[in-house]
């Protein structure tokens, strides 16, 4: 018994008529004929009795017949679970990044995501950048969202994007006239860090010492996007990444080119033991769509 045979004496059944039945399949009526008479043969019973030139049912062969559409309505719900799956309309898909992507640059692909699939369920997590790598190599998350360096076996990685951070500064301030800013032009200026131990402030540090840092360190803060809410304040100015200036464009702030450029990468990141599934594939396609998306306005 196959499923060829199944389909036959379902066709047969449904259509009435071997003919029909032919031309439901899209086979000739003696192919039809052939499969009925294999099938029976496997199943060592009529199903079929030859009545003034019709083909009728025997009582074997509706009571089989009862049993196939249980197991046709089976298949069409595995048809449609399958079906489900590859649209991406359910599952659960669990996401961590680190603040400075979280509001905005994951946000826009998680919404894009949702407009076009309605699901799977999603679930947005926020972290530093260790708690990240931590997460993903305990497979808590299926992706994740950070800056290098990521050096674990467990956890497999894929360049984003990477960007050039960008000065902000109040709207009015003297240096919102520039088209660049550089580290010079900062001296003296009190400067909105971020903590000690942020990968970020890392690398702003650095550029500062190469250039003979000459800032007034005023305000602490944890995420980039209090950074620009307390330069609006007219607590200092600071650098910030460009997805955050985007962010931030409703505030009375302007985003000029620093010099000279610190620049960082953005990483995807997920389980090595775990591929990506399909929505997670679809949801990084979108995250790089928007990080290729033409960069902020730099004036306010």
């Amino acid at each position: 018994m196959n499923l060829r045979q199944i389909e036959a004496f379902r066709a047969v059944i449904d259509a009435g008529t071997v003919t029909r039945a032919g031309e439901m399949l899209r086979v000739s009526q003696p192919a039809v004929s052939r499969l009925i008479a294999d099938l029976e043969r496997g199943l060592g019973f009529a199903l079929f009795e030859r009545r003034r030139g019709r083909l009728t049912p025997t009582a074997e062969a509706k009571l089989f017949y009862r049993e196939i559409e249980k197991a046709f309505v089976g298949l069409e719900h595995l048809n449609k679970a399958a079906e489900a799956i590859r649209n991406l309309q359910v599952g659960h898909l669990r996401i961590a990044a680190m603040p400075a992507f979280a509001e905005g640059l994951a946000s826009r692909a998680i919404a894009r995501f949702v407009a076009a699939h309605g699901g799977p369920r999603v679930e947005l997590d926020v972290g530093p950048r260790a708690l990240i790598v931590d997460w993903i190599a305990a497979q808590q998350f299926d992706l994740g969202l950070a800056v290098p360096p990521v050096e674990d076996p467990t956890i497999e990685t894929r360049m984003l994007c990477r960007h050039a951070a960008l000065c902000v500064m109040p709207a009015g301030h003297r240096l919102a006239r520039r088209r660049r800013v550089s580290a010079k032009d900062l001296a003296g200026e009190a400067f909105v860090t971020l903590p000690l131990g942020s990968p970020f402030r890392f690398r702003i540090d650095q550029a500062f010492e190469r250039a003979g840092d000459k800032r007034r360190l005023l305000v602490e803060t944890r995420t980039q996007h209090s950074v620009c809410r307390m330069v609006a304040e007219g607590l200092g100015v600071s650098l910030v990444d460009p997805f955050v200036a985007g962010d931030m464009a409703h505030l009375p702030l302007a985003f000029r080119p620093f010099e000279p450029a610190v620049r960082w990468d953005i990483l995807t990141l997920w389980p090595a033991q775990q591929p990506l599934s399909l929505a997670a594939q679809r949801l990084v396609e979108l995250l790089a769509e928007q990080a290729s998306a033409a960069p902020p306005a730099q004036g306010a």
